[in-house]
């Protein structure tokens, strides 16, 4: 633990709530009941000062700007959507310590990447920003996020794709050929494509894809989608993926396949390409 000294309990009791600096962190300081409590003074949707925010009896802190509301015991979101850093307090010598100490940067992508999750359920485009940014600046890598979003959404989908994958490859190439010194710029490219896809799942439900498996046989595949037959093609394609068959081996099958009807004016091929 890191401990530091912040302010004189005495000040608290006089004031009631206040905001100080400890180990060059803005924090607010409350107390309620007897009780000290400790948070970012940063209100974590746009920045404002949470010192100069309403505590109810419950101990709910209300951000007065927006009415974000926070359970200033956990840290919990109770209206708005990103949770508040709160931090341990004790009282030494009529002193009040607060412990300042990080979570480890595993602990950090592990809960940037959980909240990420329920920004993209709710399409909530500035706050899949911030977690992305707080997801990197934990040392996760974008593409990681990104791979996460298109996982967690195929199943979504009707037809398990979306022009939101195909749009994905193009931000991919827009973020590579940025400098590595447009980092806001590069973050943004993965937005938009993670935005995309959370706008496409939006209310969407569950639709996994069939778990069968069958031996790989190019005909076979090529009568399932003719048929319109998805369990048997799911099936071939997980037999040619278990054999080791990667998409070269695959894309001229898909290709004849995208090619024998018009096929809404050629949606298939272009997806497949």
């Amino acid at each position: 633990m890191a401990w530091t000294a912040s302010v004189p309990m005495e000040r608290l009791r006089h004031e009631g709530k206040l905001s100080t600096k400890v180990a060059g962190r803005q924090l607010a300081l409350f107390l309620r009941d007897g009780e000290v409590f400790a948070c970012n003074n940063r209100c974590p949707h746009e920045g404002y000062p949470l010192a100069e925010g309403s505590l109810d009896a419950s101990c709910m802190l209300t951000c007065n700007w927006h009415n974000w509301k926070f359970d200033l015991r956990s840290g919990g979101n109770l209206l708005g959507g990103d949770r508040l850093r709160v931090y341990p307090v004790k009282l030494v010598d009529g002193t009040i310590w607060v412990d300042v100490t990080d979570p480890s940067p595993e602990a950090r992508r592990t809960e940037a990447l959980a909240a990420l999750h329920d920004a993209r359920d709710e399409h909530d485009y500035e706050r899949i920003a911030r977690e992305l940014a707080r997801f990197t600046r934990a040392g996760g890598d974008k593409l990681e996020a990104l791979r996460d979003a298109i996982i967690a959404g195929h199943e979504r989908l009707e037809f398990g794709t979306t022009h939101a994958f195909a749009a994905s490859a193009c931000w991919i190439r827009v973020h590579d050929m940025l400098a590595a010194g447009e980092e806001a710029s590069r973050l943004a490219t993965i937005v938009e494509a993670i935005g995309h896809i959370g706008w496409d799942v939006l209310r969407e439900s569950s639709r996994p894809f069939a778990q069968a498996s069958a031996p790989y046989e190019a005909q076979a595949l090529l009568a399932a989608i003719e048929a319109q037959d998805e369990a048997a093609a799911v099936a071939q394609l997980r037999g040619a993926l278990a054999a080791g068959l990667g998409f070269a081996a695959l894309e001229p099958v898909l290709t004849q396949a995208a090619l024998s009807h018009y096929a809404d004016f050629g949606h298939s091929l272009i997806y497949l390409m």
